[in-house]
């Protein structure tokens, strides 16, 4: 049996009705979504970071032949 199917197993025997499942549900989605967008975002960052490391190595390489 799937984690999910023994997750909504065990809510239902605890006595929640189906709109708090649904509610627990989408609250955990979109808990997982924000953590999505901040690993996006950190990413996005240090890729930038790294991206402005190179093009200013080559700017200084430049000035450094001249």
């Amino acid at each position: 049996m799937g984690k999910v199917k023994e997750w909504l197993i065990t809510q239902q025997e605890n006595g929640m009705s189906d709109d708090e499942i649904d509610a627990m549900w989408h609250q955990k989605l979109l808990e997982q979504e924000q953590q999505i967008d901040q690993i996006r975002e950190r990413n996005l960052f240090e890729w930038q970071a790294i991206q402005d490391a190179i093009y200013y190595s080559k700017r200084l390489k430049t000035v450094k032949d001249k």
